[in-house]
């Protein structure tokens, strides 16, 4: 089985490619902007920690530039399983590109992420489960965007 790994690019490192400009002179960028470096650093580095994580962790995997593939500047890599690690629009490219192979998304970043749905059905998840044990899920619907859990009869 040949897996893959596509991991999003941090804001710091989308900023050096998209500028063509060191990561120090981002960060100066960041400072002149009045923006919270600190920040911006925590995220970036959490987000490295996870990507790192991930890929000490599986043997011979590919390693996918989904930002040289939507460029044309590589050719798709043929995998079976596609590891993910961004965010929910991330995983949609991914899942644009890799439609044949299976997804497995990893959300590399809750702690300012504004749109985390899995991370809300996982909360609900775990109210459900404190209130009274473990209950049979039977739906996950996807009303107005949002994920819900729907519970069956115990």
């Amino acid at each position: 089985m040949k897996i893959g790994i596509a991991a999003k690019l941090s804001k710091i490192e989308w900023d050096m490619y998209r500028l063509g400009i060191s990561k120090n002179e981002v960060l100066e960028g960041y400072q002149k902007e009045g923006k919270n470096v600190d920040k911006i650093l925590m995220s970036h580095e959490r987000q490295r920690k996870c990507i790192e994580e991930i890929i000490c962790s599986t043997d011979n995997a590919e390693i996918i530039d989904i930002n040289d593939l939507q460029k044309g500047k590589s050719k798709k890599k043929e995998v079976d399983v596609l590891i993910a690690i961004g965010g929910d629009n991330f995983f949609q490219i991914c899942a644009h590109y890799y439609d044949k192979a299976y997804l497995i998304g990893v959300n590399d970043e809750f702690a300012y992420s504004a749109n985390t749905n899995v991370q809300a059905v996982l909360n609900d998840l775990d109210i459900a489960i404190a209130a009274g044990g473990a209950p049979k899920w039977n739906v996950i619907t996807t009303p107005d965007g949002d994920l819900t859990l729907s519970q069956a009869a115990y």
